[in-house]
């Protein structure tokens, strides 16, 4: 929206407050999801449970609830080929290797990122110190390829968790309804910007 308006002054403060709630936003929302604490309810500590107890999901359970949703013939026999994504072929049960490969990609791109964002975000880290190795800042490439990882795994594991179904976008459905606040200028003219003092906090 900004790039196909040139009349906008870039690197303002409004563009860098809707960039801060951006990254804040994904990045805690990247922290919750991957974390394995076991008082965490979210994809880390799912995968680590599945890795452990890989016979909690089987095929005799799976099969039985696509037979349940009513397909039958070919469409029964390719819904239920899904699950040898998760288990060795004809394997009775998911293979915990697989689930172990899913937990070492993921780790392998949202480690950096949620350390930033625990000693940066989540909390203010007190050793700091001449000792202690600088953070490593993140870029942009490292938070968009942490949010597709996460995105890509989660659809993965949907259609595990909803034998039949399968996760087309993890974008919710929104109304255009918000656009309406750029449509509508906010400063119309004779509008006068209140004194910035009056909105100080009293002592």
């Amino acid at each position: 929206m900004l790039d196909a308006n040139p009349a906008i002054a870039r690197g303002g403060l409004g563009e860098f407050w809707l960039g801060s709630c951006y990254t804040a936003s994904q990045l805690i929302g990247i922290r919750r999801e991957t974390s394995s604490d076991r008082d965490s309810i979210g994809m880390g500590r799912s995968l680590n449970s599945l890795a452990s107890s890989p016979r909690m999901a089987t095929r005799a359970w799976y099969e039985e609830q696509i037979r349940e949703l009513g397909y039958k013939g070919s469409d029964f026999s390719e819904l239920a080929s899904i699950f040898d994504r998760f288990a060795d072929p004809g394997g009775p049960f998911i293979s915990s290797v697989r689930v172990r490969q899913d937990i070492a990609t993921l780790a392998a791109v949202t480690e950096k990122v949620n350390v930033f964002t625990t000693k940066t975000l989540a909390h203010r880290d007190d050793r700091i110190t001449a000792k202690t190795p600088p953070l490593q800042p993140i870029t942009w490439h490292d938070l968009d390829d942490a949010i597709d990882t996460v995105g890509r795994i989660h659809k993965r594991y949907y259609s595990l968790r909803h034998p039949g179904e399968s996760l087309g976008s993890l974008t919710p459905f929104k109304s255009l309804e918000w656009l309406q606040m750029f449509e509508i200028a906010w400063m119309p003219p004779g509008f006068t910007a209140p004194d910035e003092l009056d909105s100080d906090p009293a002592f």
